[in-house]
């Protein structure tokens, strides 16, 4: 490409070249991937990216599906906000259906965006991330305040919306102000919900539109999701032939509210629209439910399930689970009223017995309940090779020092094919070197041939939690000097750790 003439703005050369299309050597702009655009527009000033999309348009010529198969978005909404690409979405059908895999941040509410309050981040830091998140270029919208309103585009995603019928058309021309009332642990439902907010401009409707056109979607991943309500995604999604019915893999994770117990809302009816999902990934979400849910997952063809920090009703899980051959459940309850009638709704026995259809199945468990179970029936997964429990009202029910106690535990616990064994939030007390060198007596019993390794992660801080926190260091002194070598002699690995 020439170097432009002194004197001569970008704007200028770049208007030249979308009028000279009859030359060879310019051929290749004009057939470049629409998308670099949103790479490009970081170091153009407007009127020099206004002639750069005219001289685009013919550009997705050149789509494929190697270049629009994933769309991945982690960077805050003043970076790089959504509608840049779902305006490519509504405007060529035949480029959303290339989309396969959307790794996307989470977004603010609309009671986030009326009230200014900034964009929350992501919750899982990647280290692709990294490069992303020195970008330099202009601010689409304001960090704090409500996006300014872009007329042509929200018309063309309003009528979009329309089209797909995910709302009837509008009688009225005006549009209320965004709502600063909110209703903790619901969903917006209503179409003037979802007209006012793609009239503002707030991202939660262009999500909701963005997916309506994805027909093809097999992977969604969503980090960051608010705990104030959003649009119902099963609502307006319902009626769209190009909503994402395919989806093999839904990751969702959520910010909890400080309150520490209200999280980000799901309308466990969503699942009824991807009848084949696969894996299931949670952490942080309330899955709200109703009598009217009955048909989730129904081709049955769910291996992982995973929901970490969160609520869903036993009623609900059962149903979910009922007919699946899961090879891979977690699941750790969010904090909530410790009330007799939760601790039986997530006791350990009912839970296990969700997971009924899956004994043969299953091999990596993670259970945390609310009211252990003194039964056997976790001994019963025939192939379970991990196993994640607590140590204390968890794996072990008993608080006596006593090895037959302990031995009474292991047994009635731990399955014929485990091989690793995870126990959780244990401090440095008496009862751990016990209940190890019981473990490892009954090993060179001959018991448990073949578990080979055993992971103790240790409390940050003792009981009760503001304790100054127990250094790491001699928590790993403390399980070296009474009962490491004693492991390793019954031919087990021990490993140590001290999550957050």
């Amino acid at each position: 490409m020439a170097e432009p003439q002194p004197g001569k703005s970008l704007s200028a050369d770049l208007s030249n070249l979308a009028m000279a299309t009859t030359q060879p050597e310019l051929l290749g702009l004009r057939y470049l991937p629409v998308e670099l655009l949103d790479a490009i527009v970081a170091f153009l000033d407007h009127k020099s990216l206004c002639a750069l999309v005219l001289t685009c348009k013919a550009t997705k010529n050149s789509a494929s599906q190697a270049l629009y198969a994933t769309y991945i978005n982690r960077e805050a909404p003043s970076k790089r906000p959504f509608h840049l690409f779902l305006r490519t979405l509504c405007e060529s059908t035949e480029l959303a259906a290339m989309v396969k895999i959307l790794d996307i941040r989470g977004w603010r509410s609309e009671w986030e965006t009326a009230t200014g309050i900034p964009w929350a981040g992501v919750t899982m830091a990647r280290e692709t991330d990294r490069p992303m998140s020195s970008r330099i270029g202009p601010e689409f919208a304001s960090k704090t305040g409500p996006a300014k309103k872009v007329t042509e585009p929200l018309r063309l995603f309003e009528e979009t919306a329309i089209k797909l019928g995910l709302i009837l058309p509008s009688l009225s021309s005006s549009t209320p102000a965004l709502q600063k009332s909110i209703t903790m642990g619901s969903t917006l439902a209503k179409d003037e919900d979802f007209v006012r907010l793609l009239r503002h401009n707030v991202e939660d409707a262009q999500v909701v539109l963005m997916l309506a056109l994805l027909p093809g979607l097999l992977k969604l991943c969503v980090d960051g999701m608010p705990p104030f309500p959003t649009l119902d995604w099963y609502h307006f999604l319902k009626p769209s032939a190009s909503a994402p019915r395919r989806l093999s893999e839904f990751y969702i994770y959520g910010h909890p509210h400080k309150d520490g117990r209200s999280l980000y809302t799901m309308n466990a009816a969503f699942l009824e629209l991807v009848p084949g999902l696969q894996r299931l990934f949670m952490t942080n979400i309330y899955t709200k439910s109703s009598r009217h849910v009955k048909n989730v997952l129904s081709d049955k063809k769910l291996q992982h399930y995973i929901a970490l920090g969160s609520e869903i009703s036993p009623t609900l899980l059962q149903t979910m689970l009922s007919g699946q051959r899961l090879t891979k459940f977690r699941y750790r309850p969010a904090p909530g009223d410790m009330s007799e009638d939760q601790e039986e709704k997530y006791s350990e026995d009912r839970i296990v017995d969700s997971l009924k259809d899956s004994l043969q199945s299953l091999r990596d468990l993670t259970l945390f309940s609310m009211r252990p179970s003194f039964s056997s029936r976790i001994a019963q997964f025939g192939n379970l090779k991990r196993l994640e429990m607590p140590w204390q009202y968890g794996f072990f029910t008993c608080p006596e020092l006593d090895p037959e106690n302990f031995a009474e535990a292991f047994r009635r616990r731990i399955p014929s094919s485990l091989s690793t064994i995870d126990l959780c939030f244990l401090t440095p007390t008496e009862d751990v070197p016990v209940a190890m060198e019981t473990l490892a007596n009954l090993k060179n019993q001959g018991e448990f041939a073949n578990l080979k390794s055993i992971r103790l992660s240790f409390r940050q801080y003792s009981i009760p939690p503001w304790h100054t926190p127990i250094p790491y260091a001699n928590m790993v002194l403390f399980a070296e000097e009474r009962f490491g070598e004693t492991l390793r002699n019954a031919g087990l690995q021990l490993e140590l750790a001290q999550p957050n």
